[in-house]
C-alpha cells in the first residue's frame, strides 16, 4: 500500500520566502521553520524570485520593493507560526489572506461585475 504522506508538501512547499526586520534568534527560528516546512529561504529580493516576504513592521527596503513591484505576499511571523502549526499549504494561503486583509470576496448581485483589485497588502 502506498503511503500518501511521503508525497505531501510541507506548509511552505514551492514558496520562496524572504525576511525583513528580524534579528538574532527570532530570525534564525523563522529561517529554520521555513526550510523545515519545505520552503526556500532567500536573503535577496529579486522580482519574480520571491513569493512571500515576512516582515516585522511595514517598512524597510525589502518591504518597499515588494509593494512597488507587486506579486509578493507580505505577511508576518504569526503567519509562519500558524502555517507550521497547521502544516497545510492551503490553510496557510487562507491565513495569509486573513493576516494581510485579503479576505475572499463573496459574489453578490451587486458585486458580480466587479473586477476591482484587492486592497494594498500590509498597509
Amino acid at each position: 500500500m502506498l503511503d500518501c504522506k511521503s508525497f505531501l508538501l510541507g506548509p511552505f512547499g514551492g514558496l520562496a520566502i524572504s525576511i525583513s526586520g528580524f534579528k538574532g534568534d527570532e530570525r534564525q527560528r523563522l529561517v529554520q521553520d521555513i526550510e523545515a516546512g519545505g520552503g526556500k529561504y532567500t536573503g535577496e529580493m529579486a522580482q519574480g524570485q520571491v513569493t512571500h516576504l515576512v516582515v516585522n513592521a511595514p517598512s524597510g527596503s525589502k518591504f518597499d520593493f515588494a509593494v512597488k513591484t507587486g506579486g509578493v505576499k507580505i505577511v508576518n511571523a504569526a503567519w509562519v507560526r500558524a502555517c507550521v502549526d497547521m502544516g497545510a499549504h492551503k490553510v496557510c494561503v487562507l491565513v495569509a489572506r486573513a493576516l494581510t486583509g485579503h479576505a475572499t470576496r463573496q459574489r453578490t448581485r451587486k458585486n458580480t461585475a466587479s473586477n476591482a483589485p484587492p486592497p494594498q497588502q500590509y498597509q
